[in-house]
């Protein structure tokens, strides 16, 4: 009896020192598993694993196993088909609403403690857009929103010619608003400071060689029939004051103003036709900036830091000369027509779409406190200022965007970063959000911008000068009509 219990404390003895130097080793409690399902380019997704997962293993030997998604559509696929195994879904905010009110995601404040609720609510931006039925469900992960893109030498050597070019522009104005150039204006130097009339401005400088003849145009937008274009074109409705009343009902002068812009972009030439002969989206603009067949375009952050390079081997940069490349807010929209004095009739504003990226919390997670630390170490302060500065990401932690002297050293990177927070806070509550008609929506914009731009279906036959009485008629009676009958998720109009 004796010599059996000796042998057993013996083998009781054996285990913990097992245990104690396995801990020893580890720091931790023996090693765990999580699994994250993400949709990141693939330079993006190399850096999240090699770099961020690679330091949150080491601190914590927890093993991280990244799955990733293309198509965000068939994001619910993927939830059922790994049901139970999931601890962490990066998603975009459009798809974050439709998957939460079915119950896939867990509620933070169902596991977190009070005190860790305070430290979200804290330390990240824009925390209360991750709300699901008014509980916390969301956190942030990054925010997305287009800029103006251009050329600061082309730039430059526009605004040293505008005095003589002057006279020129204002003629050929004049023939689309009856006026010629507003009351008193200038070309600014600063494209921050620019409006829809300086677009037209710039664009016809850059068409009208020095010795008077035409040349490329050297503007362009997306122009490929998909969600690209239809976001562009709804981004322009909300800045012609639109909202989201406008954009569902294809309807009223925030419509018609924008596309009378677009008509007399393309009337008089500063839009290249490439963009829609040739089907560019935003790969094709960054390659025609890069090379130099085009001066400015309005293009996503992430999108210019690819253009410029980071001084980071996966972000070697599209630019031969990088130092080139300037980012502005995107131009204030107002109305084509003017009144007697001069002045716009209609204002408007720099507002677009905000598109956003948040993780989110399964809700069968096998530890869920796990998966929110997982979160947080990925949002830590130094290590979301390096991938932002890497990646072009527009912060979401408070603490980076306070710091971001300190954070960003590089001049470039952190003006583009201050650039895209202000364009954020110029979109104010207006997102990219999900809704049953999205597909008919962006459908009907596509179909309403080959037509009445492409087509120059913008007057009556013969009339090359765009007619915004005539534009408005046929968006009242093809598309107006139509947008009528798409119900969105809530069982409101869109």
């Amino acid at each position: 009896m004796k010599n059996y219990n000796f042998r057993y404390r013996l083998q009781i003895a054996a285990i913990l020192c097992v245990l104690l130097i396995s801990i020893f080793f580890t720091g931790c409690s023996p090693l765990k598993k999580l699994n994250v399902l993400v949709n990141m380019e693939p330079d993006q997704e190399l850096y999240f694993k090699n770099t961020i997962l690679q330091n949150y293993e080491k601190k914590t030997a927890v093993k991280v196993n990244v799955f990733d998604y293309r198509n965000p559509d068939s994001l619910e696929y993927y939830m059922k088909k790994y049901s139970g195994r999931l601890n962490l879904v990066e998603l975009p905010y459009e798809k974050c609403g439709a998957l939460a009110a079915r119950g896939y995601f867990k509620p933070l404040d169902s596991f977190l403690t009070f005190e860790e609720m305070r430290f979200f609510n804290d330390n990240f931006l824009l925390g209360s857009f991750g709300m699901v039925s008014a509980r916390p469900t969301l956190v942030p992960r990054s925010f997305e929103t287009p800029v103006l893109v251009y050329s600061k030498s082309k730039v430059a050597a526009a605004v040293k010619i505008w005095p003589e070019k002057k006279e020129l522009i204002a003629d050929v104005l004049k023939k689309y608003n009856g006026f010629g150039l507003p009351s008193g204006y200038i070309l600014e130097s600063d494209p921050n400071y620019w409006d829809f009339y300086d677009i037209a401005v710039i664009g016809l400088i850059w068409t009208r060689s020095e010795a008077g003849g035409i040349t490329n145009p050297r503007v362009a937008h997306t122009a490929r029939k998909n969600g690209e274009l239809s976001d562009f074109i709804q981004g322009g409705i909300y800045q012609c004051n639109g909202d989201s009343s406008s954009v569902g009902s294809c309807s009223g002068d925030p419509v018609t103003d924008f596309l009378h812009w677009e008509a007399l972009y393309v009337s008089c030439g500063v839009y290249n036709s490439k963009m829609w002969n040739a089907g560019w989206g935003r790969s094709e603009l960054m390659e025609k900036f890069a090379n130099g067949e085009i001066y400015l375009a309005p293009l996503t952050i992430r999108e210019c830091f690819r253009l410029h390079g980071t001084g980071h081997a996966e972000r070697k940069g599209l630019m031969k000369n990088p130092d080139d490349c300037g980012v502005a807010l995107l131009p204030q929209a107002c109305s084509v027509n003017l009144s007697a004095a001069g002045n716009p009739l209609r204002g408007g504003r720099r507002s677009v779409m905000t598109a956003s990226t948040w993780w989110a919390i399964p809700f069968d997670a096998s530890s869920a406190l796990l998966s929110y630390r997982l979160v947080k170490f990925i949002s830590d302060t130094v290590q979301h200022a390096a991938e932002c500065a890497q990646f072009g990401m527009v912060p979401v932690r408070k603490e980076v965007v306070t710091q971001l002297p300190r954070r960003f050293a590089d001049p470039w990177i952190r003006s583009s970063i201050e650039t895209g927070l202000g364009q954020v806070i110029q979109n104010g509550n207006i997102t990219k959000n999900d809704n049953s008609q999205r597909i008919n929506i962006s459908s009907l914009y596509i179909d309403l911008w080959f037509n009445l731009i492409v087509g120059r279906n913008w007057a009556v036959a013969g009339d090359a000068i765009p007619d915004r009485t005539y534009m408005e008629k046929t968006i009242r009676d093809r598309y107006t009509t139509k947008a009528a009958g798409f119900v969105g998720i809530s069982g409101q109009k869109y």
